[in-house]
């Protein structure tokens, strides 16, 4: 029997939550690594930029070296982030230290218990139908949009599903299955604000020409999440956040002084109605007046998501903010 662990779509990003962000990609390194199998198989857009700088370079290797001795080899497919243009990745301009990354394999690069498996970066998928498949059992690792609601698919996926037969994917951030035989496991964990969600990857067993593919759950780990309340919901709901996780509460009323509304460090508040200057101005007087500077940066960012949509409402209302926030530490 041949195990395989498949993980996509993780999307480091450093530039913005950099402790957070750090702190849960080591923490899915060490789930990986307690797995242990055969195979590890990253399904593309490991880094959510195509140029990524030195901090995210570091942080992957020190991911890689993390679960190199739980796997006897290390596979990589590259996603739509990672692609600099039709040719190239940024996995072409970096070192491969313990891991193998792999474009394209026509003839299949591994046969393993009767199955053949096929790994197909996102640049080269307009390829796929090209490859001969063999007299075994194939799989093909790959890393494509769906069609889901708007969006719309990047290769024909009803011919794929016909040409292999079963196909494991990378791009959309659910768990999603369009056919019988294809599946997505979607990301480990939320990269956008969400609503709380099922996040994982794939366990995948080979065996006399079968392939079993199991879901791994990793909601545990630190989520990104986005709730819709009313300011009493959210107030309920307050002792129950997770202080692993990062929250963005929407709210659908507003307070009387945002000084009377605990906001913990890891909450951000957002309206999703307008605020006049008045209010804002007003606010900003009270919460100078009592004294609670910690919760300005909160105040600052709902005055910026709250603010009209044109760009010069945006700049006015960015300027206003400055003057603010320079007031209160004179």
């Amino acid at each position: 029997m041949t195990s395989i662990v498949f993980v996509s779509d993780i999307h480091l990003n450093l530039r913005k939550n950099y402790d957070f962000e750090l702190n849960r990609f080591m923490l899915l390194a060490d789930e990986l690594a307690k797995q242990k199998a055969n195979l590890l198989v990253l399904g593309g857009d490991i880094f959510d930029k195509a140029y990524p700088n030195l901090d995210e370079i570091y942080a992957f290797y020190e991911f890689i070296s993390k679960v190199k001795d739980s796997y006897q080899k290390i596979l990589i497919i590259s996603g739509n982030h990672e692609d600099l243009n039709k040719n190239e990745t940024c996995f072409h301009k970096l070192p491969m230290l313990d891991y193998q990354y792999i474009e394209f394999t026509k003839d299949g690069a591994f046969q393993a218990d009767g199955v053949m498996l096929y790994f197909v970066s996102h640049h080269k998928i307009k390829e796929i139908l090209d490859i001969e498949v063999s007299k075994y059992t194939n799989l093909l690792f790959s890393h494509i949009r769906a069609n889901i609601g708007v969006v719309k698919a990047e290769a024909p996926l009803s011919k794929i599903s016909k040409h292999f037969d079963k196909v494991i994917l990378g791009d959309i951030h659910i768990p999603y299955q369009p056919y019988k035989n294809i599946e997505y496991c979607g990301s480990p964990y939320t990269i956008q604000y969400e609503a709380p969600r099922e996040t994982g990857y794939f366990y995948i067993e080979l065996e006399k020409g079968n392939v079993n593919v199991e879901f791994k759950s990793l909601k545990h780990l630190p989520q990104k999440i986005r709730y819709d309340l009313s300011v009493k919901e959210y107030e309920e709901l307050l002792p129950y956040l997770d202080k692993n996780n990062l929250y963005k509460i929407v709210l659908h009323d507003n307070v009387q002084s945002l000084a009377d509304l605990k906001i913990p460090k890891n909450v951000s508040i957002v309206f999703n109605s307008t605020i006049d200057n008045e209010e804002i101005e007003e606010q900003l007087v009270e919460i100078k007046r009592v004294g609670c500077i910690d919760v300005i940066d909160t105040l600052i960012k709902l005055a910026e998501y709250s603010w009209g949509l044109d760009e010069e409402s945006f700049k006015e209302g960015q300027k206003l903010i400055n003057e603010f926030k320079k007031g209160l530490y004179d």
